[in-house]
């Protein structure tokens, strides 16, 4: 019988796991492939066309109207956006004077991603509202900080009229957009500035456009996500901190300029969340919808629909006409 010499068992050994590996990867792959989940090497970013770099904020609203069609319906849905020449959503309203408006601050979900103009949260506010001129300037990836910045733009440029008041869309994950994040630039495959802040301090983190073949790779990708998740539970505890200054500086930049800031949670307020607000005095529109997440307050992509949007401002809308007299 032959007999195998030691080295010669020690390469088929390796050889063997070496298949298993590759074997158990391409199967991971396929199953990835299989229930879509995405390489962090395709580019996802929802309606480029209508976002531009910016050096303050990082990226603003395109001016312009948009035609786009989302896919992920069966048969695929057709919606349209409008922004103005200050970047922010057409709502309805011509301009600000004379009457007050109310300042949309926030994210997507305030911006009405994936919603025709009239079903944005803006929309539905501004046919509530029709004393007030609603001025959304909610754009899709925003934090707190970014929100902040845009509504420091948007009060030096328009004159207040009495009773004005801003909302600010907050939403929990919000805390992690205010830091430097892997899942932030992830989130748009762009070069540019990300507005981002620390413990001490804020500033601008160049971003690079993140490549390599290796992330063309769903498997990789799922375990790179999976590496970034980790970091961000390890890393809560800084960024609620973070979030916390900066909704304080929110609110005293408002009130410096004699407006009323209204917390409109767009997610659950969790007890850290709930008792922070209520310590240091914040107001906050009890509007939140409890099933928000069911299939019937939701796009494909998760975003609020209509029917959300249109509960909400009815809610929002109330509170809002409550909290008129106080800025007079």
């Amino acid at each position: 019988m032959r007999m195998h010499s030691p080295t010669h068992k020690h390469f088929l050994n390796y050889l063997k796991i070496f298949i298993t590996v590759c074997l158990s990867l391409g199967t991971v792959e396929l199953l990835a492939l299989h229930f879509d989940y995405p390489s962090n090497g395709i580019q996802r970013q929802h309606l480029p066309e209508s976002i531009v770099s910016d050096p303050v904020v990082g990226w603003k609203h395109r001016p312009g109207t948009y035609r786009y069609v989302d896919t992920s319906w069966k048969p695929p849905r057709v919606f349209h956006v409008t922004y103005r020449d200050d970047g922010a959503r057409f709502c309805g309203s011509p301009d600000i004077s004379p009457r007050p408006y109310v300042g949309l601050l926030g994210c997507s979900f305030m911006e009405g991603f994936g919603l025709d103009d009239t079903e944005s949260l803006g929309g539905r506010l501004q046919e509530r509202l029709p004393s007030y001129s609603v001025e959304n300037f909610g754009v899709a990836g925003y934090g707190t900080y970014q929100s902040l910045l845009s509504f420091l733009n948007f009060a030096d440029q328009y004159q207040a009229q009495p009773g004005s008041i801003v909302v600010y869309g907050f939403a929990d994950f919000h805390a992690h957009r205010n830091v430097k994040s892997p899942l932030l630039q992830r989130t748009w495959q762009m070069e540019g500035i990300f507005p981002v802040c620390d413990e001490s301090t804020c500033f601008y983190w160049i971003g690079k456009r993140m490549s390599g073949w290796w992330r063309m790779s769903r498997t990789l990708s799922l375990i790179e996500n999976s590496l970034d998740t980790l970091r961000m539970v390890w890393n809560q505890e800084i960024a609620e901190k973070v979030t916390e200054r900066l909704l304080i500086r929110l609110r005293d930049a408002v009130a410096e300029r004699g407006l009323l800031l209204l917390i409109a949670p767009m997610t659950p307020l969790n007890s850290k969340w709930d008792t922070f607000f209520r310590t240091h005095g914040f107001d906050v529109a009890p509007c939140f919808i409890p099933d928000y997440q069911s299939a019937d307050f939701r796009l494909p992509d998760g975003h609020p629909n209509a029917k959300w949007t249109e509960r909400y401002s009815e809610c929002l809308s109330v509170i809002i006409s409550s909290r008129r007299e106080r800025t007079k």
